[in-house]
């Protein structure tokens, strides 16, 4: 019975032969067949390692004896495609077909005193690409595991640092910004050589996103340093990978204090019972003189401003530019009048919300009132941001005298003083929506 496959090889971690048709008679070994598909009776003398996938399957199922087994084993088990794997950046001692011709003591001898590598994981998700990617720079490097300590110890310190280098992955470029920088082996990963990622899922999904969270980012350090203090990682040839590996255990350990003081401050600012940010200690206030030349970029704040009475003040948020260069726009300004400039630090993701009125041109018609006035104007336009603590004081307390649902107290709250902030759960946006409705239209049906 004529066999027709599907057939893939990956050679280093790239494919070599793509998902190519390919019939082949037995009887004969899957060796002759990956001969069929490379085009030549040249097989690499490495582990080669082969799985397949049943009709209408995804699931990757390896074949244990590799390319020595028969073909007639992917009939019984009605394969329809079938990949080889293997790299050829290292002597693999896994290799028992150059074996064949030794005696036993011989192969014994050769097995404890050669290095062993974990086998390579099936590339059906994306967290084995990485697992086996790390496995291919060990090779490289020729540091494996005597004996069969590669399937205890070494399975268990690739998976480890894999598991670590997969759950920062989707964050790296934060990790990054924040100028926490990983050793030298993870930089040079294919993906990220590639400047790629291995967690894609994590990005391209619509699925709820999780932030990186210090006591799962903890847990995956300590599982990692518990493999650092075993018997082989004191080998001298495994020094220099170690010292890269204890850095990246270093890096993410800074980050865990890091997430651990935001989320302290995040705390101190949830429950305290006043605001923490005010319209007096964040503020920038600064004295802009006339130029006598001025620069087309200035045109709109020109115009905006050509018409307005002295101290008037009026936000140009909508005419400056927002990004690192905004201060410099602003104190550097060249206008035909002269300004004050009034600056207001929101914090964190809100930014700085900024207003200018114009001045006297002399110091003699300069007047004190009018510019209070105008600070106090400017003040008073500034949102208002409650903490949690403050809104769930005055929930508590009217609570005791009213039979109304905190989400009403809540929306009573925001318009009796004017708290700016918004919802971040997207049910509790649409509550609040509802019931704003509902006093607009005076219909409690809503």
């Amino acid at each position: 019975m004529r066999l027709y496959l599907l057939v893939s090889v990956y050679q280093n971690g790239k494919q070599i032969v793509k998902s190519s048709a390919i019939s082949i008679e037995p009887p004969g070994l899957l060796s002759d067949l990956l001969k069929l598909a490379l085009s030549t009776n040249d097989i690499p003398n490495v582990n080669i390692s082969v799985d397949f996938q049943k009709d209408n399957s995804k699931d990757w199922h390896i074949i244990l004896k590799g390319i020595q087994e028969n073909l007639e084993i992917l009939i019984f088990l009605k394969a329809t495609h079938i990949r080889f794997i293997w790299n050829d950046d290292y002597d693999d001692i896994n290799n028992s077909q150059a074996e064949i011709h030794k005696n036993a003591f011989n192969i014994l001898m050769s097995n404890a005193t050669n290095i062993h590598f974990p086998l390579a994981q099936g590339l059906t998700i994306r967290n084995n690409l990485l697992y086996n990617h790390i496995i291919d720079l060990l090779r490289i490097q020729k540091l494996g595991w005597f004996g069969n300590t590669h399937t205890t110890s070494g399975i268990q310190f690739v998976s480890r640092l894999s598991n670590l280098i997969w759950y920062i992955d989707p964050h790296r470029s934060k990790f990054i910004q924040r100028s926490y920088h990983f050793p030298k082996f993870i930089e040079e990963l294919p993906e990220y050589k590639a400047s790629s990622s291995y967690n894609q899922y994590y990005n391209n999904s619509h699925h709820k996103k999780i932030e990186i969270q210090a006591k799962t980012l903890k847990r995956h350090v300590e599982a990692l340093e518990n493999s650092l203090i075993q018997p082989w990682a004191s080998d001298k040839k495994w020094e220099q990978f170690i010292d890269e590996v204890i850095q990246s255990c270093a890096t993410s350990k800074k980050y865990v204090e890091y997430l651990d003081n935001v989320n302290n401050r995040m705390r101190i600012i949830h429950s305290s019972s006043i605001p923490i940010r005010n319209g007096i200690d964040h503020i920038k206030v600064l004295d802009i003189n006339k130029t006598s030349s001025m620069s087309n970029k200035y045109t709109d704040i020109i115009n905006l401003m050509q018409d307005k009475a002295e101290y008037d003040p009026i936000c140009i948020d909508d005419l400056i530019p927002h990004n690192v260069f905004q201060a410099a726009y602003l104190e550097e300004m060249e206008l035909p009048f002269n300004i004050t400039l009034y600056r207001y630090y929101s914090g964190n993701y809100i930014g700085t919300l900024n207003w200018i009125w114009k001045r006297p041109d002399t110091v003699e018609l300069f007047d004190k009132t009018k510019e209070s006035q105008s600070l106090l104007k400017a003040h008073k336009s500034l949102p208002k941001y409650s903490t949690w603590q403050m809104r769930k004081n005055v929930i508590n307390k009217y609570s005791l005298y009213t039979r109304l649902s905190p989400a009403i107290l809540c929306t009573l709250y925001q318009d009796l003083t004017g708290n700016a902030i918004s919802n971040s759960n997207l049910i509790s946006q649409e509550v609040q929506e509802r019931i704003k409705l509902m006093y607009e239209t005076q219909d409690p049906n809503i």
